[in-house]
C-alpha cells in the first residue's frame, strides 16, 4: 500500500513551516482516520513530522498515540496509561481508539489472549455511555469481534453484533466500516454454513469498494472474503486470480502477520481445491520462511494449520497429522479455541487418510458435538463427509450415505456442502457414491419470518399468521409482494414508489413508500416477540434479509434449479416440486411486475416436473411419473405438454377410459377459459386413441 499523498491543507501548512497548525490539525484528523481503518492516511501524514512529535514533551496525547500506533511492540503498560489520560481529558473518542490499539496488539501479539478482558471491560463501559460517535462505536465493536473470533471463537456472540455494526455503519456513513462489516460477517457465515447471506453481505457492500474514502486495509479484508467466498463456489482459478491480485500489490511483506496470513493461507486453499501440487510445494517454502516471532503463539499455530492442509494435499499425512499436532499445542497455549477448532479438523483428517479409521471416527465422536455447539457448523459438516469417506472405504454405503445425511442436517435449505482443504470435486464424488442420497433439505421454516407466495399468499412471524386486520390495508401487502416479485434484493426505492404511486409526483410518491414502509415493518413485527430487521434499507435500496425471512418462491427456484445442473435425485426433485402449491401470488396480483416472475416459476416448475417423470419413464416407473403429473396438472390443467404425456402414460397403462376422459376435459377447459381448442400433437393422439377403440 502506497503512502498516500497529504491532502491539501497539510501540504499547504506543510510548505508553510507552520508545523504547530499542521499538528493540530492532525490531532483533529487523525483519530477519525484511525477510528475509520485508515492507516495508511495517518502514517502517511505522521511521517514528516514524526520526529518533531517525538522529540516534543509537550505533544498532545493524541500525537503521542499516533507515534505508537506504527511502533512495534508497543507497550501496554504506556496504553494503559494514555488511555486514562484520554478519560480523564474526556477525550472519549480517542480512548476507544486506544481501546482498539490495545485490542489489536494482544491479537497481533499472537499469545495471552486473556489479557483483552480489562480492555473489553473498558469498551463495554465506554459503549454504555452517549459520549462517542457511531463512527467510534462502529470501530470499537469490530476490533472487539475480530478479537473474539480469534481467541474465544464466539461465533454465535459475533453474529449477535452485525445488526448493531450495520446500523452504526449506516449512521457514520464509512464506507470502509461497511467494508470490515461484510469481511467480519462472511467469516461468521462462512462458519455458520450460510453461504448465501455470505454472498449477499459481500455483494451489498461491494459499491464501497469504489469509493475515494475506502480504506485500502478495509478493501484488502473486503477482497480475502470475497477470494474465499469464490473458491467455495467450486471456482479456485477464479478464487486464485484474486489472491494473486492482491499478492502482487506493494508492500506485501510489510503487512501484519495476521493478514499476511490470512491472504497466504486462503491462496494456498485455492491451490489445494485446484491440486496445484506444485503451486502448494512452492507456497508452503513461502510460509516456512515466513519470519514470525517465536513468542507468537496463534499466528504458529495458524502456520502450522497451512503447512499441515499442504502436507495433506500432497500426500504426506503423516507429515500433516504432525502439524496438526502442533497447531493444537500452540493454540491451547495462547487461549484460543479458534484456532484448535480449525486445527482439530485437520487432525482427523490427517488420521482418516493414514487409514487410521477409528481412531479417526472416534476423534471426530468427540469433536463434532464441540464444532455444533460453538456453530462452526461448516467445519462439523466438513467432518461428517470425511466419516462418510471411512464408511464407504470400509464397504458400508449406508452408513456413509447417513453421515452425509448428518451433514446437511447442519446447513441451510437447499444448500451444498462446500469444499475446503480438499480437492473442489471432493464432496461431490462422495455423493456420487451413494446414488440414493438426498442431498437437498427442504426445510421451509428455518427462518422467524416466513413468507408463502405459491399459492394463497400469506406471512408468518414465529408460526403466528399476520391476519388481514393487522395489513391495514391492501397497500402493505402489495408492496411486499412488489419487492418479492422484483427479485427482494437492491431494488431502488425509487421504482417501488413509481410502481405503486405512479400518479403521484416524485417527492408524495417518496413519501408515501415511506409511510408504507414503516406500516409494513410495523405490521409484520406486532406478530412476533422480538423486531426483526428483515427488510434492509442502505443506499436508497431495499433488500430482503436471508437471515430472518425465507420466502418460498426463492426456496423453490433455487431447489429446482440446482437439480438441473446435476444427475437426478427423484426424492430431492419430488421433495422440491412439493413447494410448489399454486401459481406465484395468483389470487393476489396480475400487475406486470409480478407476471413475469409467475409465468418464470410456472415454466420452472412445468419443466422440473416433464424432468421428473421422465426419469421414472426410463427407469419403468410410469406409475410413479405419472403421479407427479397428476400433480402437476392441479397447478397448469391446461400445458399441452403434461397432458400429451399423462396421456400417453394412461395408455400404456391399458386405461385408456381415463387418457379419452382428460382429453375431454381439457377441451372443455380450453374451449371454456380461452375459446381455443387443443394443439396439434393431443389431437393426433386423441384420433389414435378413438381409432384404435
Amino acid at each position: 500500500m502506497d503512502p498516500p499523498r497529504l491532502l491539501p491543507p497539510f501540504a499547504e501548512l506543510l510548505a508553510q513551516k507552520d508545523y504547530s497548525a499542521y499538528l493540530q490539525l492532525l490531532a483533529q484528523k487523525g483519530i477519525d482516520w484511525w477510528l475509520d481503518f485508515q492507516f495508511p492516511l495517518l502514517a502517511g501524514h505522521l511521517a514528516p513530522l514524526a520526529p518533531r512529535i517525538l522529540n516534543d514533551d509537550s505533544s498532545s496525547p493524541r500525537l503521542h498515540f499516533f507515534t505508537i500506533c506504527f511502533r512495534p511492540g508497543v507497550s501496554m503498560q504506556e496504553l494503559d496509561a494514555l488511555f486514562h489520560t484520554f478519560c480523564v481529558e474526556q477525550d472519549h473518542e480517542a480512548a476507544c481508539a486506544c481501546i482498539g490499539l490495545a485490542l489489536n496488539n494482544i491479537w497481533e501479539s499472537g499469545r495471552e489472549f486473556a489479557r483483552s478482558a480489562v480492555w473489553n471491560k473498558r469498551a463495554e463501559q465506554l459503549w454504555n455511555s452517549d459520549t462517542i460517535s457511531p463512527l467510534a462505536r462502529s470501530a470499537l465493536l469490530l476490533h472487539f469481534c475480530f478479537g473474539e473470533i480469534a481467541a474465544g471463537g464466539d461465533v454465535a456472540g459475533v453474529y449477535g453484533h452485525l445488526t448493531t455494526i450495520l446500523t452504526l455503519a449506516e449512521e457514520s456513513g464509512s464506507p470502509s466500516i461497511f467494508l470490515m462489516y461484510s469481511a467480519l460477517g462472511a467469516y461468521i457465515y462462512c462458519w455458520k454454513a450460510d453461504f448465501a447471506a455470505f454472498e449477499i453481505i459481500l455483494d451489498d457492500s461491494s459499491p464501497y469498494l469504489t469509493s475515494k474514502n475506502a480504506s485500502p486495509v478495509a478493501i484488502m479484508q473486503h477482497m480475502i472474503s470475497r477470494g474465499l467466498f469464490t473458491l467455495l463456489q467450486g471456482k479456485p482459478k477464479e478464487g486464485q486470480a484474486i489472491f494473486e491480485t492482491l499478492l502482487a500489490g506493494p508492500n506485501i511483506e510489510q503487512m501484519p502477520p495476521s493478514m499476511w496470513l490470512l491472504l497466504h493461507g486462503h491462496y494456498l486453499y485455492c491451490l489445494v481445491s485446484s491440486e496445484d501440487r506444485q503451486g502448494i510445494k512452492e507456497l508452503a517454502d513461502i510460509l516456512r520462511a515466513k519470519a514470525i516471532p517465536e513468542h507468537n503463539q496463534y499466528f504458529h499455530a495458524y502456520l502450522h494449520f497451512n503447512l499441515g492442509i499442504a502436507s495433506l494435499a500432497n500426500a504426506r499425512p503423516h507429515k500433516a497429522l504432525l502439524h496438526s499436532k502442533e497447531a493444537l499445542r500452540l493454540g491451547s497455549l495462547c487461549d484460543s479455541a479458534n484456532a484448535t477448532r480449525m486445527s482439530a479438523l485437520l487432525y482427523g483428517q490427517a488420521l482418516a487418510d493414514l487409514e487410521r479409521y477409528d481412531d479417526a471416527l472416534a476423534h471426530f465422536s468427540i469433536w463434532i458435538p464441540k464444532w455444533q455447539a460453538a456453530e462452526y457448523f461448516f467445519i462439523a459438516a466438513l467432518a461428517w463427509v470425511e466419516i462418510g469417506y471411512i464408511h464407504l472405504k470400509q464397504g458400508d454405503a449406508d452408513k456413509a450415505g447417513s453421515a452425509v445425511r448428518d451433514g446437511y442436517k447442519l446447513i441451510p435449505a437447499q444448500e451444498k456442502i462446500l469444499t475446503i482443504y480438499r480437492p473442489a470435486n471432493y464432496v461431490t464424488r462422495l455423493e456420487q457414491a451413494l446414488p440414493d442420497i438426498q442431498t437437498v433439505h427442504i426445510k421451509e421454516c428455518n427462518k422467524p419470518i416466513e413468507i408463502r407466495t405459491l399459492g394463497k399468499f400469506s406471512v408468518t412471524v414465529e408460526g403466528r399468521r399476520v391476519d388481514e386486520r393487522q395489513w391495514k390495508g391492501s397497500q402493505g401487502k402489495k408492496l411486499l409482494q412488489a419487492i418479492i416479485s422484483l427479485g427482494g434484493r437492491n431494488i431502488a426505492t425509487s421504482r417501488l414508489a413509481e410502481l405503486l404511486w405512479p400518479d403521484a409526483d416524485g417527492d408524495r410518491a417518496a413519501n408515501s413508500f415511506k409511510v408504507c414502509l414503516y406500516r409494513l415493518r410495523k405490521a409484520v413485527n406486532c406478530c412476533g416477540d422480538s423486531d426483526y430487521p428483515w427488510l434492509v434499507v442502505r443506499q436508497k435500496q431495499i433488500s430482503l434479509a436471508p437471515s430472518f425471512c425465507s420466502t418460498d418462491a426463492y426456496l423453490f427456484e433455487q431447489a429446482v434449479r440446482k437439480v438441473f445442473l446435476g444427475p437426478i435425485d427423484p426424492v430431492t426433485l419430488g421433495n422440491s416440486l412439493s413447494l410448489y402449491r399454486g401459481n406465484f401470488l395468483e389470487t393476489e396480483s396480475n400487475e406486470s411486475w409480478c407476471l413475469r416472475i409467475r409465468e418464470e416459476l410456472h415454466d420452472c416448475f412445468v419443466q422440473a416436473t416433464l424432468l421428473l417423470f421422465n426419469h421414472y419413464k426410463i427407469n419403468n416407473d410410469l406409475e410413479s411419473g405419472l403421479a407427479h403429473l397428476t400433480q402437476a396438472l392441479k397447478h397448469a390443467p391446461l400445458n399441452e405438454s403434461l397432458l400429451l404425456q399423462a396421456m400417453e402414460s394412461h395408455l400404456a397403462m391399458d386405461n385408456k377410459i381415463k387418457a379419452i376422459d382428460l382429453y375431454n376435459s381439457a377441451c372443455r377447459s380450453m374451449k371454456k377459459k380461452h375459446n381455443v381448442g387443443p394443439g396439434k400433437p393431443l389431437r393426433a393422439l386423441a384420433l389414435k386413441m378413438y381409432n384404435s377403440a
